[in-house]
């Protein structure tokens, strides 16, 4: 009798079972990893495709992240922006290499910083350098003073920040026609091309001395430029990654905080980053060199 009790007892459970609706697993969070065109951090095209430091970083937070779904997407720095402040339960927005500003802190969570680099500066035409010896000081440009005497026109990219004393410099003259800002993927590579073709309506450019290094040793522009770092500029600058301002996204950047601490972990990306400073070193006129770069 016992045993024919078991027997029912174990039907009745499968029985049960059977009739219950399937519960499909919950599906990993996906991670759209927004690249902006950046180079050499994130490299879209040519033959050093992929082979970016910010494509390195990349991997590797890819390889240590196998609880999420992890997405590529290239888009230009005003769309990824605008992806970081909007989300969904099933799909999180991030980006790498932003500056923190109290602008973007209000819908983005932004990690510590992984890397300290060197900071903006302005890219000239090498020809022009003596139409800028007046306001230079102990061979730092005082943009301030440029921009005052509304004889030279400045390009800049559309929603990039060039850290606070820039960014602030920048809103005092916006919407002024001797301030060209110019939004898109590449948007500071299409203006250092447009410097040297020597097309009068742009005078500087404000951009990194590495990645102006790399579009000059890419495009073989046969005009010299020239960097010259700013008065108004910090020390150093500290990039990092922000995701959407959201429980998921303070998870990830929880996450993210624990790996740039890895030693083992920042040696993937840094030891990228160095070879492409001694890749680059000494192809652009004015630009600091690795032992400039203040670190903590």
């Amino acid at each position: 009798m016992k045993r024919l009790l078991r027997v029912w007892s174990g039907s009745l459970i499968l029985f049960a079972l059977l009739l219950s609706p399937l519960v499909p697993a919950q599906e990993p969070l996906t991670v759209e990893w927004h690249r902006v065109e950046f180079a050499p951090t994130f490299i879209l095209a040519g033959a050093a495709r992929d082979q970016g430091f910010g494509d390195a970083l990349l991997r590797a937070l890819i390889s240590r992240l196998p609880q999420y779904r992890h997405l590529m997407v290239n888009a230009p720095l005003e769309r990824a922006l605008d992806r970081t402040s909007t989300s969904t339960s099933t799909r999180l927005a991030c980006a790498v290499a932003l500056l923190l500003t109290p602008q973007r802190e209000q819908h983005i969570h932004f990690s510590n910083p992984f890397l300290y680099t060197s900071t903006n500066g302005t890219l000239i035409r090498a020809a022009d350098y003596r139409r800028f010896e007046p306001f230079l000081r102990d061979g730092r440009l005082s943009l301030g003073q440029v921009l005052q005497t509304r004889a030279f026109t400045l390009g800049i990219a559309h929603k990039r920040s060039y850290g606070p004393s820039l960014n602030a410099l920048i809103a005092q003259h916006a919407g002024q026609p001797y301030l060209i800002e110019k939004g898109g993927q590449g948007s500071t590579l299409s203006l250092l091309s447009t410097l040297s073709k020597q097309q009068q309506h742009v005078d500087l450019v404000l951009a990194y001395p590495l990645e102006a290094a790399y579009w000059l040793k890419t495009s073989r522009s046969p005009v010299p430029l020239h960097f010259l770092p700013l008065t108004e500029a910090a020390a150093r600058e500290e990039w990092r990654v922000g995701c959407s301002r959201t429980p998921q996204g303070e998870q990830l950047i929880t996450a993210i905080n624990a790996l740039v601490t890895d030693p083992a972990f920042r040696q993937s990306y840094l030891s990228s980053h160095a070879q492409w400073q001694a890749q680059l070193s000494g192809i652009l006129r004015g630009a600091p060199t690795p032992s400039e770069i203040p670190q903590p």
